[in-house]
């Protein structure tokens, strides 16, 4: 649906008469299932090093850049 910029919650999934943030809620909604857990806690590492307005790139060679440094959460 979106390869730059940003998606808002808010945005319709016109042929399911749904929101970004019903599918979000749906496939993401709890933070501690193990399969988002590396995701959230790769977002607060970001969030820490203010790198967080960066998109994450899903089977990038490494977690976060910053400062020119590699770093895998």
């Amino acid at each position: 649906m979106l390869k730059n910029g940003h998606v808002h919650a808010t945005t319709p999934i016109e042929a399911l008469g749904k929101s970004v943030e019903d599918f979000w809620t749906w496939a993401y909604g709890d933070l501690f299932e193990n399969r988002n857990r590396s995701v959230f806690a790769e977002y607060i590492v970001a969030s820490e090093l203010g790198v967080a307005e960066l998109r994450r790139l899903e089977w990038n060679a490494y977690d976060l850049e910053y400062k020119q440094h590699c770093i895998e959460v």
